[in-house]
């Protein structure tokens, strides 16, 4: 599909049938978006959650650069390609929804509607990062997870420290925290899960890489669980300044997973979202 990389999709629905791409964040894999894929859509739809470049079943270089911003976006062009949808709609949580953001700036003319779960535009959080000392607070673990001993840390004890990031997913019905292990453990998933990390350009450089030069037009979607200690609360209107047809969905009582959280309350405004007309 890609010259350096061998992705694996999971799909689901009718092919040829309008296309919905899922992505996921980390220390996630396409499991997340396995309450999409088996939704019964109002609408015939085609479902593809992929494993994200070097991630899981996907496979990947080792080279840091194969994992920058534009790389990774232009990953879900070919998905797209691969299906034969010229235009597809695109929902991303996460890191997943970074990608998502940078492909609805950079190719809006494919990306009918855009959904957002729980995921800054690189450039807001860029600028935050330069200038709010409640984000930098909130961010301190990206030092940690691009650190040169990340990859010992978070293997540590089993998995200690990403355990603990699901840990208020443990006893939400349906959350397979074994399946997330078994993808940990796969060789050089993990490492390579770091790579998107480590080059990320926006996270250095004031979010200027990704500024965008106009405000996306695409019907845009943000969902926030406003539980999500990873991000400042003033994110959420900022993206105001980004999307000119922004609607924004406030979930009070979950956290930074709410497709997972809540994927009943979660996945149908998602779909309602995706069946709505384009206008």
């Amino acid at each position: 599909m890609v010259d350096d990389a061998d992705l694996h999709l999971a799909e689901a629905g009718s092919e040829g049938a309008p296309l919905a791409i899922f992505l996921h964040g980390f220390p996630d894999h396409w499991i997340s978006w396995l309450g999409a894929l088996e939704r019964d859509w109002r609408k015939p739809r085609h479902v593809i959650a992929p494993d994200g470049r070097g991630i899981g079943l996907s496979t990947g270089p080792d080279d840091v650069d194969a994992y920058a911003l534009p790389r990774l976006a232009s990953d879900v062009l070919a998905m797209a390609d691969h299906a034969g949808a010229e235009i597809f709609d695109l929902i991303g949580h996460d890191w997943g929804g970074v990608v998502a953001w940078h492909v609805a700036q950079t190719s809006a003319a494919r990306v009918r509607r855009l959904a957002i779960v729980n995921a800054p535009h690189p450039y807001l959080l860029g600028e935050a990062l330069s200038v709010d000392p409640d984000q930098q607070r909130r961010s301190k673990y990206l030092s940690t997870l691009r650190a040169p001993n990340a990859y010992a840390r978070l293997t540590a004890n089993d998995f200690a420290a990403l355990r603990a990031v699901h840990a208020e997913l443990d006893h939400t019905p349906g959350f397979n925290g074994a399946a997330y292990v078994e993808m940990w453990r796969r060789p050089g998933s993990l490492t390579r899960a770091l790579s998107w990390y480590r080059a990320a350009a926006f996270l250095d450089d004031g979010g200027v890489s990704c500024q965008p030069a106009s405000k996306l037009t695409t019907p845009t979607l943000l969902v926030w669980g406003e539980g999500d200690e990873s991000f400042s609360p003033a994110l959420i209107d900022a993206h105001h300044r980004i999307a000119s047809r922004l609607s924004i969905h406030r979930a009070p009582k979950l956290g930074h997973w709410p497709h997972l959280e809540a994927p009943t309350e979660i996945l149908a405004r998602l779909a309602q979202w995706l069946d709505a007309n384009d206008d």
